[in-house]
């Protein structure tokens, strides 16, 4: 899609470590406001509600995503333009850590994107390159803390925000 900032995008919430993915529509471009949507999570439809504080590069989304009595509580910071990471919790259940993205250019979805920060068997390691060759499963080439390289899969790499997270 990789619309314009300004304009209201699709994003998918994903939370690598079960494989959960929803989608909503917003402008989260930018600068302090509200945000509201509806989305399917798992065939239930959920309200989401929340805001978002700052500007580009230390803007911060907070909301919550609600259907009934199930309530999820989402903290993130932005990592790029088309890209947030940060925690998901419910209740008082420990804080999972998720991701936030929309389409990137030629309509690829995936998690990480050059540059980024994540978490590769408990080492912190930076995105070098995305490989599109297997589409839709992505893999990465990785620096590691050593200064080595590796090639890894999508499936193997953890959400790193710059930040800490408030929960």
């Amino acid at each position: 899609m990789a619309a314009a900032l300004g304009c209201a995008r699709v994003w998918r919430f994903c939370w690598p470590d079960k494989g959960l993915k929803y989608e909503f529509i917003a402008d989260l471009s930018g600068a302090d406001r509200t945000v509201s949507a509806e989305c399917q999570v798992q065939g239930l439809l959920y309200q989401l509600r929340g805001s978002l504080h700052g500007e580009w590069p230390d803007l911060r989304l907070e909301y919550t995503l609600a259907s009934g009595p199930n309530e999820l509580e989402v903290d993130m910071i932005a990592i790029s333009p088309e890209s947030f990471a940060g925690q998901w919790r419910q209740k008082k259940r420990a804080p999972q850590a998720c991701v936030l993205i929309c389409e990137r250019t030629g309509g690829q979805w995936n998690l990480y994107e050059q540059g980024q920060m994540a978490i590769w068997r408990d080492q912190e390691v930076r995105v070098l390159q995305v490989h599109y060759h297997s589409v839709p499963e992505y893999f990465y080439e990785v620096l590691k803390p050593d200064g080595g390289v590796a090639d890894v899969a999508e499936d193997s790499l953890r959400p790193q925000p710059k930040a800490a997270s408030v929960f």
